[in-house]
């Protein structure tokens, strides 16, 4: 019902002029002129006069003068001219009066973010990067020979520190961030409301070729050259990590929720959590935005493409020296996103340590 006020407001704004008292005065006012004609018949018998004193006598213009003298349709104009002017004034008075009782609605704007903090457009998530396919043989062991004879022992204690594994994490993280990109969600309110009781609700079909998950880490980890010694104490961390986007998938859907609750007028939210996504053909993701001032739930639909560049690496390429690999990394990894973090975290680790303020 408030909607259909709503829009009948709309309408009577917008035939509603500054002079609508003038119009309705001059359609009652012509009404009653065309009542008063039918009556007295004046009109008519100037029109009929002026035209036979030039033409002379018309028996055709005298039947219509007279079957055109109806004092049904000045009644309608008369009629029309108060129904016109009873909108314009008091219908007008009772519908922004129930306009005003009627609680205001939030406007609440979602854009999602990629790890740069840059939102998509157009309902269009496009994945940077490429896909990357692993070669089929098989990946050899990290390891460094050296060729001295008799030294065996040499390469045994050199390999002890290091990374067996390290040729196959870096093909799995190749795989895995190859294509993929983390997004942020970014919720505003555009209105001097607040919103109360606000969620948003993401679904993903679980299929092939689609992975998504909740992730605090905006920074990938690199696969590491050296092991880690058996020797070296475990670090616990006692803190519990607080995911605001909380994930509930099934065996068909990927289900986020992100309860972001009450968000002040014109202010700001932003997750602290990102959603890992990686595709390898184009779905839908469904996103709800609930709130308390909502009748219904708004819905929007975002098209997931997956990313357009796509690489079967080679053994070589994986087995490469570290600035090759870092090339691979910028080429196929949210297109150069880690580098850029890299250089940017340095730079605020140079700033502290230059900075000459007291420290707790």
């Amino acid at each position: 019902m408030d909607v259909w006020i709503e829009r009948f407001d709309r309408v009577l704004t917008i035939i509603r002029p500054k002079a609508y008292n003038v119009i309705a005065r001059i359609i009652i006012g012509l009404g009653i002129a065309l009542v008063a004609e039918s009556q007295l018949n004046i009109l008519q018998a100037v029109i009929v006069a002026s035209y036979e004193s030039m033409f002379g006598y018309s028996e055709v213009l005298r039947k219509f003068i007279e079957g055109s003298s109806n004092p049904w349709i000045g009644l309608f104009l008369i009629v029309i001219g108060l129904i016109y002017h009873y909108f314009m004034t008091v219908g007008k008075q009772q519908i922004d009066l129930r306009l005003s009782q009627i609680p205001q609605k939030p406007i609440l704007d979602l854009k999602l973010l990629n790890a740069d903090l840059v939102p998509y457009e157009n309902h269009s998530l496009n994945l940077r990067g490429g896909i990357v396919i692993l070669p089929k043989d098989e990946i050899p062991e990290y390891k460094i020979t050296y060729n001295i004879p008799q030294m065996s022992a040499l390469n045994t204690f050199r390999n002890i520190s290091l990374n067996p594994k390290f040729y196959k994490e870096r093909s799995d993280f190749l795989k895995v961030w190859g294509g993929a990109e983390l997004i942020s969600l970014k919720l505003s309110n555009l209105t001097s409301v607040l919103a109360t009781g606000v969620k948003i609700e993401i679904t993903l079909p679980r299929m092939k070729g689609v992975s998504a998950d909740n992730t605090k880490d905006d920074f990938p980890k690199y696969p590491a050259e050296k092991s880690t010694s058996q020797f070296s104490m475990p670090t616990y961390h006692n803190k519990p990590v607080h995911y605001d986007i909380k994930r509930s998938h099934n065996d068909k859907e990927y289900n986020f929720t992100w309860e972001v609750n009450d968000i002040q007028a014109n202010t700001t939210s932003i997750s602290d959590t990102y959603i890992f996504l990686r595709v390898e053909q184009n779905v839908d993701m469904e996103i709800k935005i609930f709130c308390d001032q909502y009748v219904f739930p708004v819905t929007e639909i975002y098209r997931v493409t997956k990313s357009k560049l796509s690489h079967s690496i080679s053994i070589s390429e994986i087995t490469g020296n570290k600035e090759s690999f870092d090339e691979l990394v910028d080429k196929f990894i949210m297109d150069g996103y880690i580098q850029r973090v890299a250089i940017k975290r340095f730079q605020e680790y140079e700033h502290e340590n230059q900075e000459v303020i007291p420290r707790s």
